[in-house]
């Protein structure tokens, strides 16, 4: 279940992987679109919505003109599916190449989705011939992959931005991590001038 950015409408996710569109009173308005939904053929493993500041909101939909996605539905399979609010026609389908997606949260300025999940890989013990490695993906707000980082342990149960979007807090079986994100900035010279 999430709310939209302006609190005017619902999202419930149900386990035939259909998402409905509730307004605040309750009533069901639409399903939402699933973009190649019969090639999915898998469970929603989380959704999250971000609104971007300063921005027009409609029955939550955003200016169909922007390039920025605010919407992720996100498939156990290692799909996601990003859009400009609840407006399907502007959807598009990333392959995270994740085997399992835990959960994915917008960056609180909406810069970065992190995209919690793992990947199986070989093992050389004999009593665990295949283990998880537990890894995080960012994506950028138009859906471009950013970086990977790599998480020891069991699994990753929740992690959480700072406000400024250069730290993150991860709880990771019984331990604590802090990554700093180093954003990558666009540089010019003018005349010998950075």
């Amino acid at each position: 279940v999430v709310w939209s950015p302006d609190s005017k409408l619902l999202l419930f996710v149900t386990f035939d992987a259909e998402v409905f569109v509730f307004d605040a009173e309750g009533y069901k308005l639409r399903t939402l679109q699933i973009v190649n939904q019969d090639s999915l053929d898998c469970m929603i493993a989380a959704i999250h919505w971000y609104c971007p500041p300063n921005q027009h909101i409609y029955n939550g939909m955003h200016n169909s003109r922007s390039t920025i996605y605010t919407l992720c539905v996100a498939f156990e399979n290692g799909m996601l599916q990003l859009s400009r609010g609840d407006d399907a026609s502007t959807a598009i389908l990333l392959d995270t190449e994740l085997n399992k997606i835990d959960f994915v949260k917008w960056s609180t300025k909406g810069t970065y989705l992190a995209v919690v999940g793992s990947v199986k890989s070989s093992g050389r013990s004999e009593k665990n011939p295949a283990f998880a490695n537990n890894l995080i993906k960012f994506y950028t707000h138009t859906g471009q992959f950013v970086r990977s980082l790599k998480i020891p342990g069991e699994s990753i149960k929740e992690i959480s931005w700072e406000a400024g979007d250069l730290r993150l807090s991860l709880a990771v079986d019984s331990f604590r991590y802090f990554a700093n994100i180093r954003h990558r900035y666009m540089y010019t010279s003018f005349l010998n001038t950075l």
